[in-house]
């Protein structure tokens, strides 16, 4: 997959991340973008680029851009491909320094607060997509390192189990999902008159997506 690039939103960790090296592995070079929604944009300007995406969960439905448009239909619009499917498994947990009964507000993106409404209404917690002073919205492995970096009892993230491993925050509670088989559906995205390079379809089928 020389020459190619992958554009996807996310810290190291996020689910965008597993799901991307999932698809591709190191078959070529990622690039990570501040919004998700500008990844359709990215590929959308370059042939070469493939821009991989979360479009689709049960729970939030069709998943939309800050605009309110799904991302299905903004890389439409753009003229772009599906070039690979893949449904990847997301099983949240809560990453804290303190114990459930300590935890004040939970950080993530708001499709993973979503995911998880019934732990959080029933622990009455309240949520947030942002850190203080950041313009920008959190993914889930985002969340994770900042809670991790500022150990503060009374804050938590949802995040990955890897997540929380590889920033060092302490898992609270697992399968905090809604649903017990939660999953996300991710597109790879190319522009139709994009050359997709040898090897995506083999990568796709041996990630269980389709091309």
């Amino acid at each position: 997959m020389a020459g190619s690039t992958v554009v996807r939103f996310g810290d190291a960790f996020s689910y965008s991340d597993m799901a991307t090296q999932r698809l591709f592995g190191g078959l070529a070079s990622v690039v990570v973008l501040e919004g998700f929604e500008r990844c359709p944009e990215a590929a959308a300007a370059d042939r070469d680029t493939i821009a991989m995406v979360p479009v689709y969960n049960p729970a939030n439905k069709k998943i939309a851009c800050a605009d309110s448009v799904p991302v299905m239909e903004r890389a439409e619009t753009l003229g772009l491909r599906i070039v690979a499917t893949l449904e990847f498994p997301v099983d949240h947990v809560l990453a804290s320094f303190g114990r459930l009964e300590e935890i004040k507000i939970v950080y993530s993106k708001d499709e993973a607060h979503v995911q998880c409404t019934g732990f959080l209404d029933s622990h009455g917690l309240k949520r947030s997509t942002f850190v203080p002073a950041s313009r920008a919205p959190l993914s889930t492995a985002g969340a994770a390192r900042y809670v991790a970096d500022r150990r503060v009892r009374s804050i938590a993230a949802i995040c990955s189990e890897e997540a929380a491993a590889h920033y060092g925050g302490p898992v609270v509670r697992r399968g905090i999902a809604d649903s017990p088989d939660n999953r996300t559906t991710f597109h790879a995205y190319a522009r139709a008159d994009a050359s997709i390079p040898e090897g995506l379809a083999g990568a796709a089928r041996r990630a269980g997506g389709r091309q």
